[in-house]
């Protein structure tokens, strides 16, 4: 699968002469093979394999600033193993947004370093969890089973991970533990994670528990915005 259909949508086209007459990518061009295969291995849902803008409302035109600090040094973030909580109980505010734009500017400052086996990977913690539980009932489906025990030593090595939507609902204990053992692993560890979700303080824990509330928002910087974007309100409004 390419994320940039064979290089006509790659971000690197405007600044780059490694194409073919038919416009189609060299297939010598190691921009191309490596950041397709980056998103592909971070399984970044495929609407987002574009850059995109985000307009603050003004209430959360600090966050937003300070957001855009963290995309701009992204890299240093991730090698410091810094985490990020990116929480706020409105929806269309750009949570999830943020999120995969850090993680889109991680990958790219990953061209060139592929030595260094550095990866991001993006979750969905409900799909996960529902894979998982699922694998239980295909225990004769090997190919299910080795698909999972990929993704998870992704979640435990990579050294980002975006947890989209967690604490969106009330874990069971099994659940709570499956996420506790990757979390507390990864933090032991010094990867780094972005949570997001929509839940914090003692809502957080009425969802997940007090201990996995306290690997998630006490182990990181939390930016609670206060709105929706902008862009419902005024496109004229950049970050």
């Amino acid at each position: 699968m390419n994320y940039y259909n064979n290089g006509i949508d790659c971000p690197y086209r405007g600044i780059c002469d490694n194409f073919l007459k038919d416009g189609s990518c060299s297939s010598m061009c190691v921009e191309f093979h490596e950041i397709n295969g980056l998103f592909k291995e971070a399984e970044i849902p495929l609407r987002y394999s574009q850059p995109f803008l985000l307009y603050p409302s003004p209430q959360d035109l600090d966050n937003y600033k300070y957001l855009n600090e963290i995309k701009k040094n992204i890299y240093t973030c991730v090698c410091n193993g810094d985490n990020y909580f990116i929480t706020s109980q409105l929806r269309l505010n750009g949570k999830t947004s943020w999120g995969i734009k850090l993680l889109q500017n991680y990958l790219h400052s990953l061209i060139g370093l592929s030595g260094e086996k550095k990866r991001g990977l993006y979750i969905s913690v409900e799909d996960y969890l529902a894979s998982t539980k699922s694998s239980f009932d295909q225990q004769q489906d090997k190919i299910i089973i080795q698909n999972l025990k990929n993704l998870q030593n992704k979640i435990d090595t990579f050294s980002l991970v975006i947890w989209d939507d967690i604490g969106e609902r009330k874990l069971t204990e099994w659940e709570r533990n499956i996420l506790k053992q990757h979390i507390k692993k990864r933090l032991s560890n010094g990867l780094s994670n972005i949570f997001i979700g929509s839940s914090y303080n003692e809502d957080l824990i009425l969802k997940i528990g007090e201990d996995l509330k306290f690997y998630i928002q006490d182990n990181s910087n939390m930016i609670i915005l206060k709105d929706k974007r902008g862009d419902y309100y005024d496109r004229s409004t950049s970050n």
